[in-house]
Formats: C-alpha cells, sequence, structure tokens
C-alpha cells in the first residue's frame, strides 16, 4: 500500500496522505541501521524524554481513533441514523399462557 497522494516534509518530519488510509506507519531513525545521524544525537527517539516518546507513539493510535469518528459522522451525516418505524393498527388481541410470546 504505497500509492501516496500526497507528501511534503516539516521540521524534519515527513508527512504523507495515502490512497489506502487503514493504519500508520512512523519509521524512526533509530531502527535504521544505514542512518548516517549519530547514536547521541538529541533528537533520537530514544534519546528523548518519555513524555515526547509517549506522544509519539500514540499520536497514530490517536489518528486512527479520530479517523474513525470522521466516518462515523460523515455516515450519520449523509445517510442519517437507522429508524424504527411503529406501524399503527397492529393489534396482539391475545397471548397463550405458557407460550413463546409470554
Amino acid at each position: 500500500m504505497k500509492e501516496v497522494l500526497a507528501k511534503f516534509n516539516s521540521n524534519n518530519v515527513a508527512y504523507s496522505i495515502r490512497a489506502f488510509p487503514l493504519g500508520g506507519f512512523v519509521g524512526f531513525h533509530d531502527n535504521d541501521p544505514d542512518s548516517d545521524i549519530p547514536v547521541d544525537d538529541e533528537n533520537l527517539l530514544k534519546n528523548r524524554p518519555i513524555i515526547d516518546r509517549v506522544l509519539v507513539v500514540s499520536d497514530g493510535v490517536i489518528a486512527n481513533i479520530v479517523f474513525a469518528y470522521v466516518i462515523i459522522f460523515a455516515h450519520v451525516l449523509f445517510v442519517g441514523l437507522p429508524v424504527q418505524e411503529a406501524f399503527p393498527g397492529v393489534l396482539v388481541p391475545e397471548v397463550q399462557p405458557f407460550s413463546v410470546a409470554s
């Protein structure tokens, strides 16, 4: 699923919008053995404070939850909520004792 529709870089972060927005992906230079970034660089994820690491790791999950709510909201906005209609005039005259209906 590498169908990239749009891609841009901002503050050393690469952002992209894909054709199939299923899941999220975060790539870190910490895991790249071919990276030319020194191991003690303060911008590497493993060298950042714990709160920064928690925020970076949880951003993908939060983005997926927000995306799901956007889909639900759009569905309710354009399709609507299911409606259960009552049919007037339907009467149940009698229910037999010890039956399933009772």
